[in-house]
């Protein structure tokens, strides 16, 4: 009887896995929109738009080299439009105008907002006038992981305090 019980448990999470798994890791289309973003459309009608770079507000000083940040986002939605989750780079750099920039701390931020997804594989760091950031997103139902969202992003600044 037991082993009957465990027997259709699985045949129905199996059927779950095959019926419920998203394509969403394949994209239909990836386009830039009139701001700057980066908008990929899963076939599944979820989609994840890129922030084009922005300054973060800080403390400006006379000084002759500048301490600026910057920050770029990938933001999930459903198919409905509603926010699953949030994942914010935000790099840190001096530069000195026309002469030199330079990438001196990274962090990140996320918030998850739709139910069963799970953020994992965080990673943040700088190089020469680069912040870098990485994560996966997982959604799961029924203990089975219906997709899967690698978010890779890269904020540069320029001599002249420009994000890129």
């Amino acid at each position: 009887m037991k082993k009957s019980i465990v027997a259709i448990i699985l045949s129905v999470l199996l059927l779950l896995s095959c019926t419920l798994s998203s394509s969403a890791n394949e994209t239909d289309t990836t386009f830039v929109d009139e701001n700057g973003n980066t908008i990929i459309n899963y076939e599944d009608g979820s989609y994840t738009v890129i922030t084009s770079p922005k300054a973060v507000p800080t403390i400006q000083t006379c000084a002759t080299t500048h301490d600026i940040a910057g920050e770029v986002s990938a933001i999930n939605h459903s198919k409905k439009g509603e926010e699953n989750w949030r994942y914010t780079l935000i790099g840190y750099f001096t530069y000195e105008e026309g002469v030199s920039c330079v990438s001196t701390n990274s962090t990140y931020e996320v918030s998850i907002t739709g139910s069963g997804w799970h953020f994992s594989d965080p990673s943040n760091t700088w190089s020469e006038n680069a912040a870098y950031g990485y994560g996966v997103f997982k959604h799961k139902f029924a203990f089975v992981t219906t997709n899967t969202t690698t978010v890779d992003l890269r904020i540069r600044c320029d001599n002249y305090g420009n994000f890129y």
